[in-house]
């Protein structure tokens, strides 16, 4: 076990490589592309949950590891979509214009979700005048992004901005079987099923959960920077590299 001063010279120098691996990025960005707008929210999302896992480390009187799961399941959906954004340089913009375009899809569900809602709040909604400001321009940008997000047979809308769901990203970023473990293990605390309420939570210490939620934000990083050809300092490049392998296989000197 570590002291809590070791503990926190560990977080601080996580944050400490975070930082500079970020400045070295924003060297190399001189444009403001697709993917460098889509890529922003997944960045943010992840350093949030990760800034919020510290503070129940630091401060939180109960057991939070099922808490903390259930964030680490959020971050790890962020990290696979902003990991398949940038899989292939040739389709990074075109991914996260998809990505950025699916805000105009989801905002049509919700209109149709409190048209036929017989709450208070739905029928207040949608007589509010507000309501009439720029619907005309939103109907117009739906109906001209609708076709990019149809199924294969042409009829529907598909669920999310990326065809499949998030075991082909994970497939498509060489984390299947990672996935397949680990999805199905944090989603149990999102859930509450009988085996998550009934067994606890998988974690055993929850620094563990803090030293998965710092790989993601690596990994990250680390594609971020391979995408805008930032050069890291060899220390950076040993953390992304470690990042990047199976959380549950043991890394060999050859990976290393």
């Amino acid at each position: 076990m570590t002291t809590p001063g070791e503990d926190r010279w560990f977080w601080r120098q996580n944050v400490a490589y975070a930082t500079e691996i970020g400045r070295a990025i924003q060297e190399r960005v001189k444009t403001f592309t697709p993917t460098t707008r889509a890529l922003e929210p997944f960045k943010n999302r992840i350093g949030g949950a990760l800034d919020t896992l510290t503070a129940l480390d630091r401060f939180a009187k109960n057991d939070w590891r099922t808490d903390g799961m259930t964030l680490l399941r959020a971050m790890y959906d962020a990290h696979l979509q902003a990991l398949y954004i940038l899989a292939d340089p040739a389709e990074a913009d075109a991914r996260a214009q998809l990505f950025l375009d699916y805000r105009c899809i989801e905002q049509r569900r919700m209109q149709n979700l409190l048209e036929r809602n017989s709450t208070q709040l739905a029928q207040t909604l949608l007589r509010s005048p507000r309501r009439a400001e720029g619907e005309a321009e939103r109907e117009v940008n739906f109906q001209r992004l609708r076709p990019k997000y149809l199924t294969k047979d042409g009829k529907r809308l598909r669920r999310d901005w990326y065809e499949g769901n998030l075991y082909d990203l994970a497939r498509e970023v060489g984390l299947e079987s990672e996935c397949e473990i680990l999805q199905r293990d944090l989603s149990g605390a999102v859930h509450s099923t009988p085996a998550a309420l009934l067994a606890g939570a998988s974690f055993s210490e929850p620094e563990h959960l803090l030293l998965v939620g710092w790989k993601l934000m690596f990994r990250v990083l680390g594609r971020i920077a391979q995408h805008h050809g930032a050069s890291l300092e060899p220390e950076h490049e040993e953390i992304v590299r470690d990042a990047m392998t199976n959380l549950y296989d043991r890394p060999t000197e050859e990976a290393r």
